[in-house]
């Protein structure tokens, strides 16, 4: 009993509510948006707005890949002693990756007015306009988890709440909602708060700290984000290419329909996300100092807790389903309540892989992530191609849970590989 209120326990308890705080409040205001824009929009805008979304996550994961994941990995090590110098050089890099993200997504925008698809069109071109924003703020957010302060960056998220729903709210009263508006919306609001998060972080420290030299920095992070880079292209395959696939064989409604449900199943994604950006560079300092024994508790640890989390969320969500959907979505989607606990169903086994990614990136070895998202990936191309034709919504649904089931399988049997110590070598 002693050891559980210990000033470890407890100070990595107050940092686990931050962070969960934190997630709460950014995802949670998203999560409202969308709900928002299901009820106020139509169902094709909606669409539109939700297949823009999942083609901007597709570009978004090569910033993550390139600059956020590695500074998880980086700055609470090789880089601890000089991170706000090692910083600066990454946010340099931000503008120069989200300025080939935007030109991507004007590029798309274009072909889409060409072919007559005005409201898709519409959507990628406000979406165009505030990427590098919107990305920013998610490089500064995760910045503070390296630096073991989530409470400044769960502060800007409520900021970011009270601003994002005062704007759609405005948006709606004036009668100018609409898929491009909304993504100006979310472009304007985390514009805004990433300068309240960099004055936070600025002043988090004021010792000199030596400027790490350039180059060596880009070419650790391209060492290590490149494998993530070609896992961004297939966890988009993974776990957006439904929303595509319905758009071609159901059109933009069903779409609408499928992104309106997975919106209810992502509050505990997010706050598993939460958890994990803290338990990475934990686990990576737990490997420098205790080795291998140290990160197979840690991610034992962290498996079996994100199960937990998982299981208890998804048994009150699906047993209130109904009177929840009502509320949130309304009458146009009662029709498919039952679709709720299948999506539910797929967060319970994928969340059994997450020890399994965190061991994996902790000891450098990335593309192990890669290979079981690639499994995924290929189960949700076969599936998807063969369910969403012919039973739609309630296809893409169980395409969904088994490709989810074949990547946990993947995930589990390649960490169960660096248990045995196959493939690299323990540090002494």
């Amino acid at each position: 009993m002693k050891g559980l209120f210990s000033p470890r326990v407890l100070q990595w308890a107050g940092k686990g509510f931050w962070a969960a705080a934190d997630q709460a409040l950014f995802a949670g205001s998203n999560f409202l948006v969308n709900i928002l824009l299901a009820r106020w929009l139509s169902p094709e805008e909606y669409g539109a707005f939700a297949l823009a979304y999942s083609i901007f996550l597709f570009l978004a994961g090569l910033h993550s890949a390139v600059l956020t994941e590695p500074m998880l990995v980086f700055g609470a090590g090789k880089y601890a002693d000089c991170f706000l110098q090692y910083l600066k050089i990454l946010l340099h890099g931000h503008w120069a990756v989200t300025g080939l993200i935007a030109l991507l997504l004007a590029l798309a925008a274009c072909a889409l007015g060409h072919m007559a698809l005005v409201i898709p069109a519409q959507a990628l071109a406000g979406l165009t306009l505030v990427v590098p924003f919107v990305l920013y703020s998610w490089l500064l957010r995760r910045a503070f988890y390296v630096k073991g302060a989530p409470q400044w960056s769960a502060l800007g998220g409520g900021l970011y709440l009270v601003l994002m729903l005062g704007t759609f709210g405005g948006l709606r009263a004036l009668g100018k909602l609409s898929p491009f508006s909304a993504f100006l919306a979310l472009g304007t609001v985390s514009a805004l708060v990433s300068i309240l998060l960099l004055r936070f972080l600025a002043g988090g420290s004021k010792r000199e700290e030596t400027m790490p030299e350039r180059n060596s920095v880009l070419g650790a992070h391209w060492a290590y984000g490149r494998w993530l880079a070609l896992h961004s292209l297939v966890f988009w395959v993974f776990s957006e290419a439904y929303v595509p696939a319905l758009t071609a064989f159901q059109g933009l409604a069903m779409a609408g329909v499928y992104r309106a449900y997975r919106n209810l199943t992502l509050p505990i994604f997010h706050f598993l996300t939460a958890l994990g950006s803290l338990v990475l560079p934990a686990a990576s300092r737990r490997y420098c100092q205790e080795g291998f024994i140290g990160l197979k508790r840690i991610t034992v640890f962290w498996t079996v807790l994100a199960f937990l989390c998982a299981i208890l969320y998804s048994a009150i969500i699906y047993a209130l389903r109904r009177p929840l959907v009502a509320l949130l979505l309304g009458e146009p989607y009662m029709a498919y309540t039952d679709l709720l606990g299948i999506l539910l169903l797929g967060r319970g086994v994928v969340v059994l892989g997450r020890g399994g990614e965190i061991a994996a990136r902790v000891v450098e070895r990335p593309q192990f992530v890669l290979y079981s998202y690639l499994a995924g990936s290929v189960a949700t191309a076969g599936l998807s191609l063969f369910l969403v034709p012919a039973f739609g919504l309630w296809g893409a649904a169980w395409a969904t849970v088994g490709s989810f089931a074949v990547q946990t399988l993947a995930i589990t049997i390649l960490t169960w590989s660096l248990w045995k110590g196959a493939g690299f070598h323990v540090r002494d």
